[in-house]
C-alpha cells in the first residue's frame, strides 16, 4: 500500500514527530514525503520511498516583509489552498492513503470541502483554536465529514466531540522522540541538581518572575531556561535567548536531572514534544499545572511532578530528594507510547 505524507506547516520542533511517524508508518506503507525543504534532510532516507519539498509559497515566512501583513496572511493561505487542491486532483489517485501531519485550518478545510476521497487523514496541532468563532465555524460547518481527523490524545478526541465536531475522530499518540528507558536516573548523593527548560513555548511572564525571585532558589539547584527575550546569568539561574546547537541541546538535556515545562495557561489541547522526550530519556518532569498538559500528571503522577506557581516550584526544589518517582509508572508510560502500540493505532485508524 502507498501513503503520501504531507507536513503543510513544518514548524521547528516537528522533525521528531515527522521522523517517527514516517518510521512507524513504514511498517504498513510505502511512504512518499512532502514537507518544507529545510526539514527533508532531517528525515533518514531509509524511512521513505521518495521525498519532495513543498513550494516555498505555502509557508508564511516566504511572504514576510514582501507585502502588507494582511496580504501576507492571506497569500500563503491561498497558495496552500491551491497546493492541497493540486494534490487532490493530480496525485490522490496514486495513493491508498494521504496523511496531512499538520494543517492550517481555513485553507485545508476549504480545499477538501467537496472531496469524496475517504482515505484522507489530518492532524490539527492547534485544536485549542476551536474556541475562536471563525475556527469553530469551520470545524462545524466547513469540515468535510468524509475527511478523517486524527487526535494526538484521548482527551483531545473527547474535547473535539464535546465541541460538536462530527467527522470521524480517532487517536494516534505522539511518538516518543528519544531512545526509551524504563528506569529513572538516580538522584542520590548528588551535590547539585540540574534543571533544564529548553522549550520555545516557555511562558515569558513566568521567566521574568523567576528572575526576580532567583535569590530564593536553593543553592544546590542550577536552572537553565530558554526565553525569547529575557536574559539572566546568576549563580544558579541561567536564562538564554539565543538558539543553541543540537550538540549543546543534547548535552544539556543529557546532564539534566529534571526537565521544567512552564508553558502559558493558553497551552491547551496540545501535546509537548519536550515532555515526551524527557520521559523517553528517563528525565523527571516539573510541570506547571495551569493548562491541559496536567492530564499527564493525572495519568502518571509518579512520572510528572506538578507545581501551582513559582513559589510552589521553589519549595518543591528545596526538598528535591523527597519527590517521589516510580519506575513502574514510567514503564506504563513507555508501553502506552511504544512503537508497537502506536503502530496498532495507525493500523486501526488508517484501516490497514
Amino acid at each position: 500500500m502507498k501513503l503520501l505524507y504531507i507536513d503543510l506547516i513544518s514548524p521547528a520542533g516537528h522533525e521528531n514527530y515527522d521522523m517517527n511517524m514516517i518510521r512507524l508508518m513504514n511498517k504498513y506503507f510505502d511512504v512518499d514525503v512532502r514537507m518544507r525543504r529545510t526539514m527533508l534532510p532531517l528525515i533518514p532516507k531509509d524511512f521513505y520511498k521518495t521525498a519532495q519539498s513543498c513550494p516555498d509559497e505555502i509557508y508564511p515566512e516566504t511572504w514576510k516583509g514582501k507585502c502588507s501583513r494582511i496580504r501576507s496572511m492571506w497569500s500563503w493561505r491561498y497558495h496552500q489552498y491551491r497546493y492541497i487542491k493540486n494534490v487532490l486532483e493530480q496525485e490522490a489517485s496514486h495513493y491508498d492513503r494521504i496523511f496531512f501531519s499538520s494543517i492550517e485550518v481555513y485553507s485545508f478545510m476549504l480545499a477538501t470541502r467537496f472531496c469524496q476521497n475517504k482515505n484522507i487523514y489530518f492532524v490539527d496541532h492547534g485544536v485549542y483554536r476551536i474556541k475562536n468563532k471563525l475556527t469553530n465555524f469551520f470545524y462545524k460547518n466547513v469540515l468535510n465529514s468524509c475527511i478523517n481527523n486524527i487526535a494526538l490524545e484521548e482527551y483531545i478526541q473527547n474535547y473535539l466531540l464535546d465541541r460538536g465536531v462530527k467527522t470521524n475522530i480517532s487517536v494516534i499518540h505522539h511518538p516518543i522522540p528519544a531512545f526509551p528507558t524504563t528506569k529513572w536516573q538516580s538522584l542520590q548523593n548528588k551535590p547539585a541538581y540540574e534543571v533544564f527548560a529548553p522549550s520555545s513555548s516557555n511562558d515569558e511572564t513566568f521567566i521574568s518572575t523567576l528572575i526576580e525571585k532567583r535569590g530564593k532558589i536553593s543553592s544546590n539547584i542550577r536552572m537553565t531556561i530558554r526565553s525569547h527575550h529575557n536574559h539572566c546569568s546568576h549563580n544558579n539561574l541561567i536564562v538564554y535567548n539565543n538558539r543553541i546547537s543540537r550538540e549543546e541541546y543534547n548535552r544539556r538535556f543529557s546532564e539534566a536531572d529534571f526537565i521544567l515545562v512552564p508553558y502559558e495557561d493558553t497551552y491547551n489541547y496540545r501535546t509537548s514534544a519536550i515532555l515526551f522526550e524527557s520521559l523517553g530519556m528517563g528525565k523527571r518532569v516539573l510541570l506547571w499545572g495551569n493548562n491541559t498538559l496536567k492530564n499527564y500528571f493525572d495519568g502518571y503522577p509518579n512520572c510528572v511532578c506538578i507545581f501551582d506557581n513559582i513559589d510552589d516550584l521553589i519549595l518543591k526544589l528545596s526538598s528535591i530528594k523527597e519527590l517521589k518517582f516510580d519506575d513502574e509508572q514510567i514503564r506504563m508510560f513507555m508501553s502506552r507510547y511504544s512503537d508497537d502500540y502506536i503502530q496498532l493505532q495507525i493500523k486501526n485508524s488508517l484501516n490497514v
